[in-house]
């Protein structure tokens, strides 16, 4: 079978999308499949080409060149290809700043007729309200998707979540469920790798034995109204608990929220917690960094986690994962699929102290390639968007 992915950037390490297609396309290509990537908007690019390191067929276009001479490059591209799939990999803010591509679903439903069949993936919907200004660009969102539903006219819809599922089901789209995979592949695990990173970055805690102290990684965006003072009394309330102190271990490009966290640690908790900001790292090393750990934490919303790759990665390397939502101004503790549970510290403490880190039943990037690879030769998949 020969699939094209379309998305807006394939910059590694910069766009979760095309990190998605790329992870995607190299497992199905893994299976016996032609693949070719195409990013359509790409920031980090410039000029037309092809990655030279890639292993597959890879077409970036940048966002400085004409939108027209992109589509010329690309139509030409899918010709020489052939494929039997077009996926288009979609996302409002991936093809304008704002989340309004208000040019780009002509461009999509001709790109798409050059294809035997069409794939529609929803990786984000619209955006809601407070205030009125983003309820009012929420407005367009849907408008636009359906409408993308309608030109693109796809044999396929899936999206990431449940609650996806049925918001496009409101306005007349029948999606199936693909379950997002983790962005860090599993690497080899290389403890004394991380021991001595943490080490090199002003760690005291590694100096002690592993099992003197407990471990607990962030990896991923801090948001910046994040409130750290909830996780940090939890986070002492585990330390006395358990009775050993907790290493904070800060990895990836986390922003200036990380920096805000670890001096927060230090002026409410300097003996009982230790923060280390490890910065942007390789994938390899962000694996080794979540199996040296014995739990995640992630700031995403609950409702949310179905479309986190973070939070996938962490339950792929079989990590709890403390869910620290500042907007809900508590801490969740999951160690099973969804739902999540609050938690209190009576017990939940123990019940993540004891927990065993099994991969999840279907996590990762084969289940889900496999799950597309079905769908896909199922040919007779129906009208997925009403008229």
């Amino acid at each position: 079978m020969r699939v094209a992915f379309i998305c807006g950037s394939l910059a590694p390490g910069r766009d979760g999308v095309g990190d998605y297609c790329r992870r995607l396309g190299s497992e199905m290509r893994k299976l016996g499949h032609d693949i070719l990537l195409i990013s359509l908007n790409d920031r980090w690019c410039q000029g037309e080409g092809k990655d030279a390191e890639e292993s597959m067929p890879l077409l970036r276009c940048a966002s400085a060149t004409p939108l027209k001479q992109r589509v010329e490059v690309v139509g030409q591209a899918l010709q020489r290809f052939r494929p039997d799939w077009v996926s288009l990999q979609f996302v409002c803010f991936g093809y304008h700043p704002k989340g309004l591509p208000w040019r780009w679903n002509a461009v999509f439903a001709d790109l798409g007729r050059l294809a035997s069949h069409r794939h529609l993936m929803l990786h984000e919907l619209w955006i809601g309200p407070p205030p009125l200004r983003r309820w009012l660009l929420g407005l367009g969102q849907k408008w636009l998707i359906r409408d993308l539903g309608r030109r693109f006219r796809p044999d396929l819809v899936t999206t990431s979540m449940n609650s996806y599922q049925y918001r496009l089901s409101r306005i007349g789209i029948t999606a199936r469920v693909l379950p997002l995979f983790g962005n860090i592949p599993l690497a080899p695990r290389n403890d004394d790798y991380i021991a001595a990173l943490l080490r090199a970055a002003g760690s005291r805690r590694v100096q002690a034995p592993r099992t003197a102290f407990l471990n607990g990684v962030f990896f991923g965006t801090v948001h910046p109204d994040f409130d750290a003072l909830a996780l940090i009394a939890w986070l002492s309330e585990l330390r006395n608990r358990a009775g050993k102190p907790i290493l904070l271990s800060l990895v990836g490009r986390t922003g200036a929220a990380s920096k805000r966290l670890a001096e927060q640690v230090v002026s409410s908790a300097p003996d009982a917690i230790e923060a280390i900001p490890l910065g942007e790292q390789s994938e390899e090393i962000i694996s080794q960094a979540l199996q040296y750990a014995d739990f995640g934490i992630n700031t995403c919303s609950p409702e949310l986690l179905g479309k986190s790759g973070t939070h996938a990665a962490m339950r792929e390397h079989g990590l709890p994962v403390v869910l620290a939502d500042g907007a809900l101004d508590a801490v969740f503790l999951q160690t099973d699929a969804p739902p999540v549970r609050q938690f209190s510290t009576n017990g939940s403490v123990m019940a993540m102290m004891n927990h065993v880190r099994p991969q999840l039943p279907g996590a990762g990037v084969t289940h889900t390639a496999a799950e597309v690879i079905r769908l896909f030769e199922t040919r007779n998949l129906g009208n997925h968007v009403a008229a």
